[in-house]
């Protein structure tokens, strides 16, 4: 995406025409879109783990892709022009690994794009990153905000990583003579919910060899508190085995370890569950790498900024009139024309504003489930319920 009235582009390597930097806030697919080996269509920048991963699977020169510390102003040229230079300060953002916001401080204002994130317990988590947006606390001129769950519908809490975390290990121990195989459809994002379960079990977890390769760029890259590899295996003889959502196939799975095992499924809120009838020992557990429609009103009053602008096009972009009251008030003038721009239904209905408004996703029906599959809610572990989901990340 192109900042407005900026020559940058975050989260999109598809070159542009007078861009001469390009911002990637993850290692997720969506964010290196158009990457290619021996790209040279400017200077990207990302955090110092995001810059290895890149620089080592792409083969790219290590003077085009510059490494940010985090949580620290970085001056950084922005034209062939050295005089046009721009602030940039890369903010923990509680995605995955080496993923992060950008603030971005210009003659525009101060512009924060989070990139995925997410928000509950944020000061609690992370008190350093907490303490610096706060700084910018209603001094934000733009905000871009994850909104793939920016819709009332999803005003449910998510769990937290941690809460996730914590009904895994308690699946696990009450099935402890069992060998457990998750499924979970991206590379990265739950190293460390598997540290947590290596620990307290005193076992490897086997991953696919395309995910050990990029625990070893991590692990030689020095910014990790972990060593990973002394977490993780190729080899399968192991308690905990890890699959692709994508690959997972249950009956060569018996064929390989045998019918003396768990699958536990971990899937974001609106992924589809395809329960196998065949499985009747079968969980599945909801984490989340967006925040809840509450965390977004809860952030959007906690920056309090004076314009916001969706990251992504095709996903729900609606609010409820109590925050437009909140962030825009009908009797100031200075927000007049936005909220003008935001309202779109009755007053009484969410606010929807979004380019692509008549193609926003519809939830599918979850597949027939198993008699043996068990829905857990994350936040509540003593309710087993169903989640509708669609795969968004």
């Amino acid at each position: 995406m192109r900042l407005k009235n900026l020559p940058i582009s975050v989260d999109s390597l598809i070159p542009e025409k007078d861009i001469y930097c390009y911002f990637i806030t993850s290692y997720r697919s969506k964010s290196i879109k158009g990457i290619t080996k021996n790209w040279n269509h400017g200077i990207i920048y990302c955090t110092q783990i995001t810059a290895k991963l890149i620089t080592e699977n792409y083969e790219i020169e290590n003077k085009r892709v510059i490494g940010l510390d985090l949580n620290t102003p970085h001056m950084i040229s922005i034209g062939a022009n050295t005089e046009s230079t721009i602030t940039v300060i890369p903010i923990r953002s509680h995605n995955i690994i080496g993923s992060c916001m950008f603030l971005f401080q210009s003659k525009e204002g101060n512009i924060l794009y989070t990139g995925n994130f997410r928000f509950d317990n944020f000061e609690i988590y992370d008190e350093k990153s907490f303490n610096l947006l706060s700084k910018y606390k209603k001094n934000i001129s733009t905000l871009y905000i994850d909104n793939t769950y920016c819709n009332p519908k999803f005003k449910q809490k998510f769990p937290s990583k941690n809460q996730s975390s914590q009904l895994i290990q308690s699946i696990c121990q009450s099935h402890s003579q069992n060998i457990f195989v998750f499924t979970f459809a991206y590379n990265l994002g739950i190293e460390d919910i598997l540290i947590q379960l290596s620990e307290a079990f005193h076992s490897k977890i086997f991953v696919p060899k395309e995910i050990i390769h990029l625990l070893q760029i991590i692990d030689k890259s020095n910014f990790n508190e972990f060593q990973l590899s002394n977490y993780f295996t190729s080899q399968k003889n192991v308690k905990f085995l890890l699959f692709s959502s994508y690959k997972f196939d249950f009956e060569k799975t018996q064929k390989t370890i045998g019918n003396d095992f768990i699958t536990i499924h971990i899937m974001e809120p609106k992924q589809n569950t395809f329960a196998n009838p065949n499985n009747t020992k079968e969980y599945f557990v909801q984490i989340s790498f967006h925040p809840s429609y509450s965390e977004i009103e809860n952030f959007l009053h906690f920056i309090e900024p004076r314009d916001i602008k969706p990251i992504y096009i095709d996903s729900p972009f609606e609010f409820s009139e109590t925050t437009l009251d909140y962030l825009f008030p009908k009797d100031t003038e200075e927000f007049k024309n936005l909220r003008l721009q935001l309202q779109g239904l009755s007053v009484n209905e969410p606010i929807n504003y979004s380019s692509n408004s008549k193609n926003f996703p519809k939830l599918r029906s979850p597949k027939k489930r198993g008699k043996g599959a068990k829905f857990i809610d994350s936040s509540d572990s003593s309710n087993e319920n169903n989640q509708d989901n669609q795969d968004n990340l």
